[in-house]
């Protein structure tokens, strides 16, 4: 009987034994250990990286600092040197000295800074003023000075607005001078009583050439009208002298300065009646 029992025992612990059953406590064990490895091979791949990026932020970063410290440099360099042209531009030093003057610090500033709007700005003020200098040397005739300011502006931008206002400022000055010379020379003409000959130099000659470019031009036009008044004061007195030929001489000539002048015809009728006299008697 107890033999019995002990071998039933001995066959319920081998089949204990040996029967399947769950993973274990110890394999669970392993695979998290081997889970946890994993894991920890990929927080320590995670941390390398971000010990990367850490450090390549810091390197971004300084570099960041140093370029905003740099920029931040560059800007008061700028605003210095807009200062110093604003400076020498308020004491009238536009382009000269030629060592330091307002504009050549403006083109420092675009060398540095080419769209910097603050020199740019400065550079056509210089601009406007030389060229308001140049109107006033014109105006006092000064015609050498006003060429010198033209010269600077053509330096500056020739194509600029002030370069081509100046340009035709002055060609209309010399326009002015050549008028004004030539109805100076047809004044003296009709005071020496040259009024018209010799040819080319007398005063009915200096009157039409002026009227050729100046159509308009009052002093042209007046002079003219007083050479008709002499030649129609000359008709009258030969006439009332009797002295048919010079009245018909000063006829023809003021038909040749003015054939529709109003008094032509009555003066014609007069001279037609006198001759017409001459005959009866």
């Amino acid at each position: 009987m107890f033999n019995w029992i002990a071998s039933l025992l001995v066959l319920f612990v081998l089949a204990a034994f040996f029967w399947p059953h769950n993973k274990s406590s110890i394999q669970e064990e392993i695979d998290s250990i081997k889970v946890n490895g994993k894991r920890q091979s990929l927080t320590s791949t995670n941390t390398d990286q971000l010990k990367r990026t850490n450090s390549f932020s810091k390197k971004n970063d300084n570099e960041r600092v140093k370029s905003f410290r740099d920029a931040d440099e560059f800007d008061r360099n700028i605003r210095s040197l807009i200062n110093q042209a604003q400076k020498l531009f308020d004491q009238q030093n536009y382009t000269l000295p030629q060592s330091l003057n307002a504009l050549k610090v403006y083109r420092d500033v675009l060398t540095l800074s080419p769209n910097n709007s603050a020199a740019k700005e400065g550079i056509e003020n210089i601009s406007t003023k030389l060229l308001s200098i140049g109107k006033t040397e014109l105006k006092a005739n000064k015609l050498t000075s006003a060429n010198r300011i033209l010269q600077k502006l053509i330096s500056i931008d020739q194509a600029s607005p002030q370069t081509i206002l100046l340009t035709s400022d002055i060609a209309i000055w010399h326009e002015n001078k050549k008028s004004s010379q030539l109805l100076d020379r047809a004044d003296r003409a009709f005071e020496a009583k040259n009024y018209i000959s010799p040819a080319t130099k007398n005063a009915l000659y200096f009157y039409e050439e002026m009227l050729k470019t100046e159509p308009t031009n009052k002093r042209a036009g007046i002079g003219i009208q007083k050479i008709i008044a002499v030649y129609v004061s000359r008709t009258k007195n030969a006439l009332s002298q009797g002295i048919i030929s010079e009245a018909n001489t000063n006829i023809e000539i003021l038909n040749e300065i003015n054939p529709n002048h109003p008094e032509i015809f009555s003066l014609r009728q007069a001279i037609t009646q006198a001759e017409n006299n001459l005959q009866l008697q």
